[in-house]
């Protein structure tokens, strides 16, 4: 015999393990994904940190330089390479254990992660502490470094259901050598 009670709290009780799993699976590789983006600096894998650039911000930017993706990607790379030789890297962490969960006003859920970096640049020891913001877009974690206005307007342009949101602002401290 039918029973619309148990059929309704049953379907209900599949929705809510559904969502749960989907959220755990969703943060597995978030995790996965914050590893393989320390290891990719740490390492100065340069093709491997591009990959986490999300592609409708380089589509925005190859269009405001009036290139095409694959010559925005040549010198993104070569950018980052130079500047990588001139940084002596001592840490870069993503703190996941204290990332600000929230979500946009059109409901795409994000992730602001605590992020610290020491390194030496031009013989100057700092620390930089920023945010990350860590997102899905077509089933693919990308994280974007969102501590300066430029980025922070670049992105938004990208995605502007991120118009209404409000972004930390990284710090830079000087330490001892």
């Amino acid at each position: 015999m039918f029973n619309f009670k148990t059929t309704v709290t049953t379907a209900l009780m599949f929705l809510l393990l559904s969502i749960s799993a989907s959220n755990a699976t969703d943060n597995t590789t978030l995790k996965m994904s914050i590893l393989e983006f320390e290891n990719a600096i740490e390492t100065k894998n340069v093709d491997s940190i591009l990959n986490f650039m999300p592609p409708k911000v380089m589509m925005v930017l190859a269009q405001k330089l009036n290139i095409n993706i694959e010559q925005l990607q040549t010198a993104l790379k070569d950018a980052m390479l130079n500047s990588m030789a001139s940084i002596t890297m001592f840490s870069f962490k993503m703190d996941l254990e204290r990332a600000v969960s929230n979500e946009t006003g059109t409901g795409r859920k994000y992730f602001l992660i605590p992020t610290t970096n020491t390194m030496t640049l031009e013989n100057t020891k700092v620390l930089a502490k920023s945010q990350t913001l860590a997102f899905l877009d077509g089933g693919t974690w990308y994280l974007v470094r969102i501590s300066e206005d430029q980025q922070i307007q670049l992105f938004k342009t990208a995605y502007p259901e991120f118009d209404n949101v409000t972004f930390p602002r990284g710090t830079t401290e000087l330490l001892e050598n």
